[in-house]
């Protein structure tokens, strides 16, 4: 079991991967923020909850994205249905987009 200062840490740095604005974040000294998030990330135990904390956010992600799948299918399918079929195309386009199978364009 982690400190409750290593535990917001390990979120911080979760979220930000930064090590000194992880380690600002919880709670540590501006001025000694960098050795601190350097001397953390040596640590085992830190790096394994790091990992899993991760891992958390990939599976929330994952669940995200299919739900979102999910409803772009729906509309799709209303679409064709409906004979809208730029309606269809942007679904599918949106599809591929989350799924990374289609790099977002930029004109």
């Amino acid at each position: 079991m982690l400190k409750p200062r290593h535990e917001r840490f390990c979120r911080q740095f979760v979220d930000c991967m930064n090590a000194t604005a992880a380690a600002k974040a919880a709670g540590y000294r501006p001025a000694s923020a960098r050795n601190a998030g350097y001397r953390l990330l040596r640590q085992p135990q830190i790096i394994r909850r790091i990992i899993e904390l991760q891992h958390e956010t990939a599976a929330t992600h994952c669940r995200d994205a299919n739900v979102l799948l999910g409803k772009l299918e729906t509309i799709y399918r209303r679409a064709v249905d409906d004979r809208q079929l730029a309606a269809a195309a942007r679904a599918v386009e949106l599809q591929a987009r989350l799924s990374g199978l289609a790099p977002r364009i930029s004109l």
